[in-house]
């Protein structure tokens, strides 16, 4: 049974490139994409499929559908780590590219992922939870959820990272275990465009935030915790004797750090018999940054295959072996 899920999206985005402002026959590309996907791509890296739980949100495509193809690299991952929904085609949306400016439009809207999307047996079996979603969303899942509950780890959207949902999620604070916006999106959530990244997460500590993982881009993230702890991870391809030359692209990797994050807390909870009290969420951020490692190397998903020896490698290496880069902060 599944010990981690996420409830974020999982989409088509349909890339339409224009060469001009004014062109009429676009590039078209289509690709998968959502938090939920590259946060479950980033569990997997460190757990087996039947351990990850993610909806799709939509109908498996028939084999003559366009879309088959799209989705089919999805069982490469595992086919047990996706629940597919037979009532429902699979979210979509139109990403336009004309000259410098960029729109966004869902091709056919439906509420955010909450609890109920998840199979009862999952529910009860897991360890770890990720949010990607509005206050709202994630209040409507918190208030289904009877004791003991997993670990909640919640990312908020950006349109929800603005002072008037500040009150909200402050609201939310004493019932998430890991709170982690980007460094942008905090700043814009407490209106302090200007402030430190540290000054910004002991904001959100005053406010009653219990850990904070800041992700900020080639930084790396910002760890703050209970116990007072407070440290930065430096990005993977910024570490000694990395070749700091791989990074080609960004989409999807601080969900995937997410994804990576909670694996690791999985890992101490399981397989170390860990108490919630005990967790190393440094540790876990680590796992978390190696994740988000594999998902810069391209555009879209890393590829997964194996070596000589029959473990799983992704873009050629093993997880294991890119977090023994890491020694563990003071």
């Amino acid at each position: 049974m599944a010990s981690f899920a996420s409830l974020g999206t999982v989409l088509v985005d349909n890339f339409h490139y224009y060469d001009t402002d004014k062109s009429e026959n676009p590039r078209i590309e289509r690709h998968l994409g959502g938090g939920g996907l590259y946060a479950a791509i980033g569990a997997r890296m460190w757990l087996e499929p039947q351990d990850i739980e993610i909806s799709v949100g939509g109908r498996r495509p028939e084999e003559d559908d366009d879309l088959s193809q799209v989705f089919g690299v999805l069982d490469e991952f595992g086919e047990d780590m996706w629940q597919w929904d037979p009532e429902q085609d699979v979210l979509q949306a139109n990403i336009e590219y004309r000259g410098q400016e960029r729109s966004f439009r869902y091709l056919n809207p439906r509420p955010q992922p909450t609890l109920t999307c998840l199979r009862p047996s999952t529910i009860s079996s897991l360890r770890v939870v990720h949010f990607c979603c509005s206050p709202s969303s994630l209040a409507e899942s918190l208030s289904c959820w009877g004791a003991p509950r997993p670990l909640v780890i919640y990312e908020p959207l950006p349109p929800s990272c603005t002072p008037v949902h500040l009150a909200d999620i402050v609201d939310l604070l004493p019932q998430i275990d890991v709170f982690s916006p980007n460094h942008e999106e905090m700043a814009s959530l407490l209106d302090k465009k200007n402030e430190s990244v540290e000054r910004l997460t002991q904001c959100m500590r005053d406010l009653g935030a219990r850990t904070v993982v800041v992700r900020a881009g080639a930084r790396g993230c910002y760890v703050s915790t209970t116990t007072t702890r407070k440290a930065w991870i430096p990005a993977y391809f910024t570490l000694p004797d990395v070749p700091s030359d791989q990074v080609k692209g960004t989409t999807g990797a601080g969900n995937s750090f997410l994804g990576g994050l909670a694996a690791g807390l999985v890992k101490q909870l399981t397989l170390l018999q860990r108490p919630q009290s005990d967790l190393d969420i440094i540790q876990a951020a680590q796992h978390g940054s190696v994740s988000a490692s594999f998902v810069v190397q391209q555009t879209g998903l890393p590829r997964l295959s194996h070596n000589d020896k029959g473990e799983e490698v992704w873009n050629g290496e093993t997880p294991r072996s890119r977090m023994r880069h890491y020694s563990r902060p003071e």
